[in-house]
């Protein structure tokens, strides 16, 4: 394609506040070779932006349409791009800072600007130079969101195949960049296509209703759920029909834990856990559920029950369960499961025991040091610089413990 015209102007650098600015003459191009060509033409408009932005991304600028011209029949005959910093910055409101929007913008009111215009005879695009000066410097191709919507495009289905794996922005990232080092989209444009496919998915739906009729349609999950009196989910249980099969040939001892909220409601998270022969451990269910109280407990128990029984067993069925000291959790095993034993977890009891021993080693190692400082009070003073402050001691007081 033929050269676009690059030119840049230089700011003002005048120290007199009271002058008022005036527009530089534009000055030779720093970058050597874009100077206004000839007229370029393409079959459509489409392909003429295209080729126009990957000129332009070298050249540390992109542009984007500012407004189109249509003929008496609806046909669009010229379309004016200007550069992707062209729009004039908003005036910052008289808002308190309290109720303002921390924003910014890259807009600068860059005078470039270009026009495709149709040839209705030969049915051609052609490209019209009409201000090849830019008031900003050059800069890289991740800086403009057109240039990296343009290579989001060009690999749309691997972020968007990754995304459904449940890969992290992250990791989609590092593998973008693998295979190409110049690759310029962000964590900003991940986070983006993710949140459109999840619109695209639940296609105005809750994400409870589509929860609901998504997980019948996948052969594969075993689920039931209670509604209350007004018609919200109480608990919903879980299971994967590859763990029933799992817990089929390792029934007998089962963990229970409710310590995990990271979805976005904070509802808390119930992790059935198994242990097989090998030493291993398998997630045998899982449930959302309202609250940590008794009855509910009870309603994901019941669920359980039926998957035990599904595997036409004999009772007792787990023999045994491990939990931490809830007691609502306890009085509901005791309810649906009268026939199994119940143990403490040694986990929660080593954590429990940790907790409390480090509060009253540090209490005592805070007197020992107490007592020591005032039995040498009568000794002289160190210089300032050498004592130690009291956070420095409650540092050292933490580390011992930790240590000891």
């Amino acid at each position: 394609m033929a050269s676009l015209g690059l030119e840049y102007l230089e700011s003002d650098s005048s120290d007199d506040p009271d002058r008022v600015p005036e527009s530089p003459p534009p000055v030779p191009s720093t970058n050597p070779g874009t100077e206004p060509g000839p007229v370029t033409q393409f079959r459509t408009r489409e392909e003429g932006i295209a080729a126009i932005n990957e000129f332009a991304r070298p050249h540390g600028y992109a542009v984007t349409s500012r407004r189109s011209k249509t003929t008496k029949k609806g046909v669009v005959k010229t379309i004016r791009l200007i550069c992707d910093r062209g729009r004039v910055p908003a005036e910052v409101t008289e808002e308190p800072l309290a109720k303002r929007r921390n924003t910014n913008t890259l807009a600068t009111g860059c005078p470039f600007r270009i026009a495709l215009r149709l040839n209705l005879t030969t049915d051609h695009w052609h490209l019209t130079i009409e201000n090849p000066t830019h008031n900003h410097l050059p800069s890289p191709a991740s800086t403009h969101t057109t240039q990296r919507a343009i290579e989001l495009t060009h690999k749309k289905d691997k972020v968007e195949n990754a995304i459904r794996q449940g890969r992290t922005t992250r990791q989609i990232l590092t593998k973008l960049r693998e295979a190409d080092p110049e690759s310029t989209i962000i964590a900003q444009d991940i986070y983006n296509t993710r949140k459109k496919l999840n619109q695209i998915f639940l296609a105005g739906r809750t994400p409870i209703q589509a929860l609901l009729q998504e997980l019948p349609k996948d052969s594969d999950w075993i689920f039931k759920y209670e509604i209350d009196d007004q018609f919200h989910i109480s608990a919903l249980f879980y299971i994967h029909k590859s763990s029933v099969k799992i817990l089929q040939m390792n029934l007998w001892v089962i963990s229970i834990d409710c310590t995990y909220k990271t979805n976005q409601y904070s509802l808390p998270l119930l992790d059935i856990v198994g242990f097989a022969a090998t030493g291993s451990t398998f997630h045998a269910g899982f449930a959302f559920m309202r609250d940590e109280k008794e009855d509910t407990y009870e309603v994901i128990l019941s669920c359980l029950t039926e998957v035990y029984e599904s595997l036409s067993l004999d009772p007792p069925y787990p023999s045994t369960i491990l939990t931490d000291k809830e007691q609502a959790l306890i009085n509901a095993i005791e309810s649906i499961f009268p026939e199994t034993k119940h143990i403490l977890c040694i986990w929660h009891i080593n954590i429990r025991i940790i907790g409390i021993a480090r509060r009253l080693l540090t209490d005592q190692v805070v007197q020992a040091r107490r007592d020591r400082n005032q039995s040498t009070e009568a000794q002289p003073t160190e210089p300032s610089s050498q004592r130690q402050t009291k956070a420095q001691q409650a540092k050292e007081d933490r580390e011992k413990v930790d240590e000891g």
